[in-house]
Order: C-alpha cells, then structure tokens, then sequence
C-alpha cells in the first residue's frame, strides 16, 4: 500500500519494495506473478478495508434520519482517509493516471460501490419522507456521489495542492456541516 500509493503504478518499484520488507524479490512473482497481479491484490485489500468501514456505519446509523447518516458517513470517511492516508492516496494514482492498466475497472469498482452504498440511503430517505419525492433516486444518487468525490479530494490535498487552496480555514467537522446543508436544501423535503 505504501509502494503503490507514494509512488503510484509506474513508479512503484518491486526492488524498493522487496529491500523495505526484507524478503526475496521471487517471492513477490510466486505470489502475485506480475507487478499488475500485486497492484490487483493492493487494491483489493484497499476496498475491502474501506468497504468494512462503510458498513459498519451503515449498520451503526440505521435508527438515524438521512442526513445525519450522511454527516456520519462523510465526517467518518475524512476520519478514516486520515487515519489510513495510503488507501487514498492510491486512488488518487488510479483517478488520475490515465495510463494504469486496468484503469477502467478499477474506476468502476469505486464508483459501482460507491453509488450502490448511497443508493441504500438515498431509498431509505425517501421511504422516510426525509427526501423530496419528485427528485429521481438514480440522479440523487449521482449528485450526492459527485459532491462526495470532489469533496474528498479537496479535503484531503496536500497543504499547498490546488484543490486544498480552495477550502476555506475551519475544523472538518465545520466543513462537513457545510456540505450536508447544501444537500439538504437539494433534495431535501
């Protein structure tokens, strides 16, 4: 995760990896035959772990209204992105290098998942009335997963990175507020 995720695909290198962990560089080929295969592996773990975290919210937030679960959720994902920043940062290298092989199913893994964990809420909100009726699900849906993707990465840029420029000083938490009014007069009832 650390290889991959500092250096990115191209530049993630087997030699640095085999000498930070002490073990011959064959056994990575044994295990995972290509450079592509350990990628695969890496991100599969990644979503996993990001995958667990979700639903652990998910099933802690069941009694909660929508947007509280969305507060929840996003506040608990900036929590995660910087407790484990490696799994972020790796997809950040899968957005944004053009060239990864695989690229596409990968971007579409996240994306699938993603807009399947919101759709889930996004049902329940409108089951709940929370949600105005006359919006369509499948584009909230889109919206929300949009708002969260960009929201992310602004959040989690480096100090001095372009995107980390555009949001305002303040504690995450201030930030999240933000952000779940904005959805709330949206798609609020």
């Amino acid at each position: 995760m650390a290889e991959f995720g500092t250096y990115g695909y191209h530049q993630a290198s087997i030699n640095r990896l085999v000498n930070r962990l002490g073990i011959a560089k064959g056994s990575i080929f044994q295990y995972f035959g290509t450079k592509q295969g350990l990628f695969d592996y890496v991100f599969a773990q990644a979503k996993g772990a990001v995958s667990q975290h979700l639903r652990f919210i998910r099933e802690h937030t069941r009694d909660k209204d929508f947007f509280t679960r969305l507060r929840i959720v996003v506040q608990s994902g900036l929590d995660f992105v910087r407790e484990n920043p490696g799994f972020y940062r790796l997809y950040m290298h899968v957005l944004r290098d053009e060239h990864l092989p695989g690229r596409a199913g990968y971007l579409l893994e996240v994306r699938a998942a993603s807009r399947a964990y919101l759709a889930g809420l996004v049902d329940q909100g409108l089951a709940n009335t929370e949600l105005d009726p006359d919006l369509s699900p499948e584009w909230s849906v889109v919206f929300i997963d949009t708002l969260l993707d960009r929201f992310f990465q602004a959040m989690s840029a480096p100090d001095g990175d372009e995107a980390s420029s555009m949001i305002p000083t303040g504690p995450d938490h201030e930030h999240v507020q933000t952000l779940i009014r904005f959805i709330r007069k949206g798609l609020g009832k």
